[in-house]
């Protein structure tokens, strides 16, 4: 098992946790980065370190959060169009912010409650285009699409094969030659049934006989081109209208990180069974039950990034079962390493008084345990942190998932375009020899 993801926040099921649903997450580590790492590329070989029972526990039922609703936290109105697309396709219906046009006569439209029906005579023609897209932003776009579509099954199988499809070798040559959105959604729609065909993915999802798309597809196009007719008309979002939408699970995500940061900190020294050594035991199961050429890679979520630096640092060289335990990369997603640093939190991380911009930067972590390390941030997710300027020689960047405010920070682990980049970062690591000394 060369491959372990570590959640984050939250956690309560060793199934599905805050930051997503493991079953996707596994499909997408065994599809995109496993077969960099391995010549055995099966699901089992990507495990997860489960720690959320170690968390935090409410006494009084999370009574003490209150009920008032957070207003003013909002996502920022300077965005590209690309990013509008994106944003709006994995948005509830609730959050567009001005209505399209009405159609020209009353009918039920097929994806929303209001707005034109798509194919209407009176219906407005969509200035945006799919080809505006790069290939990453179009993966997006449509797995954002595809996971809004309640109901349907094998919605990660369909992510999957969209985003193939939007990788696909000319594809924007052939986007480019259509005359409009029209004829670009029946090419991708083309292209993305028979990559599901292909994949054994289409029984559920595409109609039987005779080549007619499914329910499925008619659905996602109708939802591609509501989507489009809404960029025009929605350069930004209104803040306080998010923030009422998203109160309540905001107030519960802010309670479990405030609660599990604070049980970790306090119990993360406990003789009795505690995270870093439950992580640390995972880790070595893990290694000892893969073959030594191949690496050790961990994929951290938001508060798994401070546990897995916690590790590095310092419960590693301090313990006599794992000593000799390396992780030969670290993806740390949407973490909170830097500002745990710049606050002295971390046991092999000293506070110093005052503050100091020209201090210079903690160094990279032994590599004897640790060989490469990704720190993945959005700027739409209000609790990811940057360590460029904290923690020398770690490859720190910023990464758009379109998402905003609670759903950026959980965005990274349902992007295909994610999965991609980590696999190129890990192909640059290989071919440099896993920083091995």
């Amino acid at each position: 098992m060369p491959i372990v993801y570590v959640h984050g926040v939250g956690t309560r099921s060793e199934r599905q946790g805050y930051s997503g649903n493991w079953a996707a997450i596994q499909t997408y580590l065994t599809r995109y980065i496993l077969p960099i790492i391995s010549s055995s590329p099966a699901p089992e070989r990507v495990t997860a370190a489960y720690w959320g029972d170690l968390g935090a526990s409410y006494l009084f039922g999370r009574r003490s959060r209150p009920r008032s609703p957070l207003l003013g936290m909002g996502a920022t109105d300077e965005l590209s169009e690309a990013q509008r697309a994106i944003l709006l396709a994995g948005s509830e219906p609730a959050f567009y912010v001005a209505p399209v046009p009405a159609p020209a006569r009353p009918s039920p439209g097929p994806l929303l409650p209001a707005g034109p029906v798509p194919g209407s005579e009176r219906a407005p023609e969509p200035r945006f285009r799919l080809r505006q897209l790069d290939e990453d932003q179009l993966s997006d776009l449509l797995v954002a699409e595809i996971q809004n579509l309640e109901g349907d099954q094998n919605v990660v199988a369909a992510s999957v094969a969209a985003d193939a499809v939007a990788h696909t070798p000319g594809l924007r040559d052939r986007l480019h030659q259509c005359h409009n959105l029209r004829e670009e959604i029946a090419l991708v729609e083309s292209l993305l049934s028979g990559e599901m065909a292909a994949d054994g993915a289409d029984a559920p999802l595409l109609a039987q006989g005779g080549g007619v798309i499914g329910p499925f597809l008619a659905r996602l196009r109708d939802r591609i081109r509501e989507t489009a007719l809404r960029i025009d008309q929605a350069p930004g979002f209104l803040a306080s209208r998010l923030a009422v939408e998203v109160r309540q699970p905001l107030n519960d995500f802010i309670t479990d990180f405030i609660g599990d940061v604070f049980t970790y900190l306090r119990r993360r020294d406990e003789p009795q069974e505690s995270i870093p050594t439950r992580i640390m035991d995972t880790l070595a199961t893990a290694r000892a039950g893969s073959p030594p050429e191949e690496p050790l890679i961990v994929l951290s979520h938001s508060m798994g990034g401070q546990i897995i630096y916690d590790l590095v640092t310092y419960y590693l060289p301090q313990s006599e079962a794992h000593r000799s335990l390396r992780v030969d990369f670290w993806c740390a997603a949407a973490s909170q390493v830097g500002l745990f640093a710049e606050m002295g939190l971390f046991r092999a991380v000293r506070p110093n008084a005052g503050d100091a911009p020209d201090r210079e930067k903690i160094p990279f972590p032994d590599r004897h345990h640790l060989g490469g390390w990704w720190n993945v941030w959005d700027h739409n997710d209000f609790i990811s942190y940057s360590c460029r300027d904290i923690v020398a020689d770690v490859d720190d960047e910023g990464f758009n998932n379109g998402m905003s405010l609670l759903g950026a920070h959980s965005g990274y682990l349902q992007r295909p375009s994610f999965y991609r980049r980590f696999a190129r970062k890990l192909q640059v690591a290989k071919n440099e020899g896993w920083h091995r000394p």
